[in-house]
């Protein structure tokens, strides 16, 4: 049984742009943990939190002008794409996958040639990891997006049970074995949940010593951290004349850009127009040889000089050092989407089946790229790596995400807020500081602000939101601002502050709302009978056919704007009690934009 949609994402995704801009830039933190006789310790990185305001509708930031739609396809049985750690993907039909399998690369010459010449081979391979190997490692914190660090201070609700969880597969990649794959966490939902700030969680909770001191009693010796972030929607986007066909150095040249704050086309420019050589094994090994330098000063390596900034613990002379290597890629499934779009424009007679098939099989090939450099027996002899891959995106657009022989997926939902914390976190973000200090009375004031958040049209707009966390942030922050500005005319005519709640009274929660639900309108990719449709849909709550066998299509106008709804994203749906069909759930703003009609029969 098969989701039918890999159509209808390629023909909406290159259409146009439907996310915001965000900054996207990669840092790593060496920091470690030292642990005491309880198997905790003291130290450890400190970082700033993260959220981000998006336009819910995700998609490609950029869709290339000669990428064109692809028709109509089906995606096939995993049985007939077996695919292993080493990427390597089997010839069907003739057709040879044009990727360098992993397996059969040589062996990373940055970790090879022993302690006293690791770098030797890998200066004469690129520029770039020269330069890395005389730069600290900033954290990771500094390269996400000003915007999402400030609003990544409200709190998020109920990830407890997911940070577990990743602490969980932490230790199981620490103690993991050829029978036993390594594990890779996946953060999927609905644009607008909260996936992006959940990976981020994920990479700042090891900030908290006594999680990270945890982790160093269990294995008995200090960790460092290396953590790594790549947005695939931005600063890490698909660039025709930048990526080629190995993904092991398309992603070893991301995380490199990233780590040196450069845009990713400078890294090309600077490896003499190459990225030979440019691996994810080469970069991580720098990285690692530098921090490893750092810490040791008497282990031979190039200059270690830099800034300060690295908290160092004291190994065991005769111990490998450990590193936890903690790294997020965003917004996967954009890159995807292009990778598969301009390979079948090149190709000219692939069909979209194919490239599809590609896309998918060349995204693995990144995440063995990351798995073989930990399970490299060169790295194991020097170091002990414990990998920690974050995947967030939207798996539904086209491309599922799929493991591999050596990697099993463990998926992280962000939680599901109900009315209450749905007021909690609108009331965050009246009384953060971080977001602003313009009108210092809501600090302080949680109470008085929940009170207005519970009645009249407050209630109304936060329930229009669906309680989804971006659009609560959202709203919250429009009604802070208007709040702002009431409170600065006001003092400035009368000349003195006013109260909490008279501002909050003379708030227009319905401009407040309108501002946040046009990231609905004008979304390209879905016809207006088709919105139609699925705004019945989820008024009337009318299970629809989703799941159809290989040789079926979608047939009804419900059916195929649902495919084309979940496939761009912007519907979330619910399970029936018959596995093959789906409830729609939308934001009543989105019930809005879309345009609503009486929907009820007639009586006769």
């Amino acid at each position: 049984m098969l989701t039918f949609f890999s159509r209808i994402f390629f023909t909406i995704s290159s259409c146009c742009s439907l996310a915001v801009p965000r900054v996207g830039i990669v840092a790593a933190a060496a920091d470690t943990m030292q642990p005491d006789a309880t198997g905790h310790g003291a130290g450890g990185s400190s970082g700033d939190q993260g959220g981000s305001q998006r336009n819910t509708a995700t998609g490609p930031a950029q869709a290339s002008a000669s990428c064109s739609s692809p028709g109509v396809s089906r995606k096939r049985p995993r049985s007939q794409h077996p695919i292993g750690d080493d990427g390597a993907g089997t010839q069907e039909g003739g057709r040879v996958p044009a990727v360098l399998p992993l397996g059969s690369q040589p062996v990373p010459d940055a970790i090879q040639g022993g302690v006293q010449n690791v770098f030797n081979d890998a200066m004469k391979v690129s520029a770039v990891l020269a330069k890395l190997s005389t730069t600290d490692l900033a954290s990771f914190t500094r390269m996400y997006s000003p915007d999402f660090l400030k609003s990544a201070s409200l709190p998020l609700l109920g990830s407890d049970t997911n940070l577990n969880l990743a602490f969980d597969v932490a230790i199981h990649n620490a103690h993991v074995t050829d029978d036993d794959p390594r594990r890779f966490l996946v953060v999927k939902g609905v644009p607008g949940s909260g996936k992006t700030r959940l990976g981020y969680e994920v990479l700042r909770m090891w900030d908290d010593p006594d999680r990270l001191g945890k982790l160093a009693g269990a294995l008995g010796h200090p960790v460092h951290l290396v953590r790594l972030f790549s947005d695939f929607n931005n600063g890490g986007r698909f660039l025709e004349d930048v990526d080629g066909d190995n993904m092991a150095q398309n992603l070893g040249a991301r995380l490199a850009s990233q780590a040196l704050g450069v845009p990713l086309d400078s890294v090309k420019i600077l490896s003499g127009g190459s990225l030979t050589g440019l691996t994810v094994a080469n970069v991580l090994g720098v990285a690692l040889q530098r921090m490893e330098a750092k810490l040791h000063p008497s282990i031979p390596a190039s200059a270690a000089g830099g800034r300060g900034g690295v908290h160092a613990a004291v190994d065991p002379p005769s111990a490998k050092m450990v590193f936890l290597v903690a790294v997020h890629l965003d917004e996967y499934q954009v890159y995807m989407s292009h990778l598969a779009l301009c390979r079948r424009t090149k190709q000219g007679q692939m069909s979209s089946t194919d490239s599809v098939d590609y896309a998918r099989w060349a995204f693995k090939q990144m995440l063995s790229a990351l798995n073989h450099f930990a399970r490299s027996s060169v790295v194991q002899d020097r170091w002990r790596v414990i990998l920690l891959p974050i995947v967030s995106g939207t798996p539904v657009l086209g491309v599922p995400m799929l493991a591999t022989d050596k990697l099993a997926q463990r998926l992280l939902s962000p939680a599901i807020l109900d009315r209450t914390s749905a007021e909690q976190l609108v009331a965050s973000v009246f009384t953060s500081r971080c977001l602003s200090d313009a009108f210092s009375e809501l600090d302080g004031a949680r109470e008085v602000v929940l009170s207005a958040l519970r009645r009249g049209a407050a209630r109304l707009a936060i329930g229009d939101s669906g309680f989804r966390p971006r659009l609560l942030v959202n709203l919250g922050q429009n009604a802070r601002g208007q709040t702002e500005r009431i409170a600065a005319a006001c003092q400035a005519e009368k000349g003195v502050i006013p109260d909490v709640a008279s501002c909050l009274s003379s708030v227009d929660w319905r401009a407040a709302r309108d501002s946040v639900a046009v990231v609905f309108h004008g979304i390209v990719g879905i016809s207006g009978a088709q919105k139609r449709a699925l705004v019945k849909a989820a008024l009337l709550q009318t299970p629809i056919r989703f799941v159809f066998d290989v040789d079926e299509q979608p047939g009804t106008l419900e059916e195929k704007a649902l495919q084309a709804g979940e496939a761009a994203g912007l519907v979330h749906l619910d399970t029936t009690a018959d596995e093959d069909y789906r409830v729609v759930r939308m934001p009543l703003m989105q019930v809005k934009e879309w345009g609503t009609v009486d929907f009820l029969p007639p009586a006769y």
